[in-house]
């Protein structure tokens, strides 16, 4: 069991900021602290779950790879961090599970 939970989203995902932020501003660059995630959860010897947001494994699909390679679970934040109780949220959390699967 794990016990640490890893919220792995970039800054523009949050739902106070992302109202603000124009698509062409949407670069992902948190992936590029993984690696530092990874060795010092390796040196401790420990787990983590990470929530990842779709969006950046769409821009960089290693990401999965790497951190299951570790031991580490996943649990996914939806494509672009929805909110659970926005309109219709069920089912399109259904559609983006599918399409990220393929």
């Amino acid at each position: 069991m794990n016990l640490l939970g890893i919220d792995f989203e970039d800054w523009y995902h949050p739902q106070l900021v992302e109202p603000f932020v124009s698509e062409k501003e949407k670069i992902p660059i948190m992936y590029k602290g993984l690696d530092k995630i990874l060795n010092l959860l390796r040196k401790t010897n420990s787990k983590a779950t990470f929530f990842l947001v779709g969006e950046l494994l769409e821009f960089n699909p290693e990401m999965l790879d790497d951190i299951i390679s570790e031991g580490h679970e996943i649990g996914f934040h939806t494509m672009k961090h929805t909110r659970l109780d926005s309109l219709d949220f069920q089912s399109k959390f259904k559609e983006e599970l599918k399409n990220l699967k393929n």
